[in-house]
């Protein structure tokens, strides 16, 4: 299987055809290798699709400071060409939650959009690291081959 080679790079995987290693600093969850894999397969972070801006609000002002400005480079960046066939997703693995990289955890870099009909509940619960959701379930389904 071809994965996305930046993400490979960017997270030290290595993909031999039988086995993927990962090789980060730090606590390696069940989530975050999901996560990571996600990306290996060329999926991006949700509140990046094109239609990212009807459903979330990115706060830049509340980003933590960082002594390396590139690192948030594109991080949040809505991408014109990132265009899924499901419905937006606030429950993707892939989804930043609402204080991440933000400078506490009271501070959010993103809200959810009140005029989004695909969220409902709690405005600021979205961006697990558990489990994929049934949406990438679908589209994992959509890319890989599967016989059932």
């Amino acid at each position: 299987m071809n994965l996305n080679s930046r993400y490979l790079n960017y997270y030290q995987i290595q993909d031999d055809g039988k086995t993927i290693k990962v090789d980060r600093t730090g606590t390696l969850t069940r989530g975050i290798v999901l996560h990571l894999l996600m990306h290996a397969f060329g999926f991006r972070h949700e509140h990046r699709r094109a239609d990212a801006e009807y459903h979330v609000i990115f706060q830049e002002d509340k980003l933590r400071e960082t002594s390396n400005p590139v690192f948030y480079a594109g991080l949040f960046d809505v991408d014109p060409s990132y265009q899924p066939t499901t419905p937006y997703d606030f429950g993707s693995i892939l989804h930043f939650g609402p204080s991440d990289f933000a400078e506490s955890s009271t501070d959010y870099t993103l809200i959810a959009n009140p005029c989004s009909k695909n969220h409902t509940g709690d405005p600021n619960a979205f961006g697990q690291r558990s489990d994929l959701s049934p949406t990438d379930i679908v589209r994992l389904k959509e890319i890989l081959p599967c016989n059932g």
